[in-house]
């Protein structure tokens, strides 16, 4: 049954659809919750894909490559023919690349597109064609919202608290697939900054380090354990040696890797590389006056309640 999808508030018109992905459902809960609460503070209305699948973004690409396109393209086929939007926004890094990837290879790859299609009528609406618009909520946000709006409906300041912003590999490249540098409203792919700006409009105090935007590893944690910790110890170790008191972050598949593994992590690399891990969506929550609970802050591993008790902000 077709759904109707109401019209975005707040001088946004176009029609979203929300994809969660899998890690906002289980392990990134309280990515989801903040991610809605946000997104509704500012207006933004969000219908969610309820009927979505995984999109693939570990493993797939790695194993199956038809696999790869075809999960995403049947959840963009699922916005496009049941939820008719005009765009598709996920919080994730890995959703936001399977889905750009796929409509990257549908619109450059002429066998990839025919397999699409034809995977589709047998089990979708077929109604994708690689003519999607993906967004994602990072980015979304700060164009159609910005720093601004966010510093006049701040009700708690985060002043005090040093934040070490943290983007991720895939959050702005490759630059083939995001076409960062060709539409205006990406974030710089080397030296990303809309999360900055979104965080110091709370009145926090952002901490620059110089691996902001390397890779955690994620995705490398079921091929390659030991190495994925190395590269998220680095990430976390540089954060703290820089002298915040928190590290901030868009995906969940990062924050599998920085807080969920961090306690295995501190075992080999030291206390170093501790250092309590939060989604960007709970420090803007927290700084619009909505609870830690709303909010679910006591749900990371790494225990960021502490030091913002400390700060006086929970």
């Amino acid at each position: 049954m077709e759904k109707s999808l109401p019209e975005v508030k707040g001088g946004i018109t176009m029609k979203l659809g929300y994809f969660p992905g899998c890690s906002l459902k289980g392990m990134a809960r309280a990515y989801d919750e903040s991610t809605k609460i946000v997104a509704e503070g500012f207006g933004i209305e969000l219908m969610e894909i309820d009927d979505f699948n995984c999109c693939g973004a570990l493993e797939a690409k790695g194993s199956n490559e038809k696999l790869s396109y075809m999960l995403p393209a049947r959840v963009m086929d699922s916005a496009k023919g049941r939820f008719h939007v005009d765009a598709v926004v996920t919080p994730c890094n890995g959703c936001y690349h399977s889905l750009l990837r796929t409509n990257a290879a549908m619109n450059e790859n002429a066998n990839a597109k025919s397999d699409v299609i034809s995977f589709l009528k047998d089990v979708g609406y077929g109604s994708y064609e690689g003519d999607i618009d993906v967004r994602h909520f990072l980015e979304l946000f700060y164009n159609e919202v910005g720093p601004e709006k966010v510093k006049n409906a701040v009700k708690k300041s985060l002043k005090g608290l040093k934040v070490a912003s943290y983007y991720g590999c895939l959050y702005e490249r490759p630059k083939t697939i995001t076409k960062t540098g060709y539409k205006s409203n990406r974030d710089d792919s080397e030296n990303p900054y809309f999360q900055d700006e979104l965080l110091a409009a709370t009145g926090a105090e952002i901490v620059k380090f110089d691996a902001a935007a390397s890779c955690c590893g994620g995705a490398h944690a079921l091929q390659d354990e030991s190495l994925s910790a190395t590269l998220s110890a680095t990430i976390l170790s540089a954060a703290k040696k820089a002298g915040a008191d928190i590290l901030a972050l868009p995906c969940p598949l990062c924050g599998a890797a920085l807080d969920i593994k961090q306690p295995e992590i501190v075992k080999v690399h030291g206390n170093d590389a501790k250092i309590p891990v939060v989604y960007f969506t709970q420090l803007i929550g927290l700084s619009m006056g909505k609870s830690a609970k709303d909010l679910k802050l006591t749900d990371p591993i790494s225990n960021p309640m502490d030091v913002l008790k400390s700060k006086g902000l929970v």
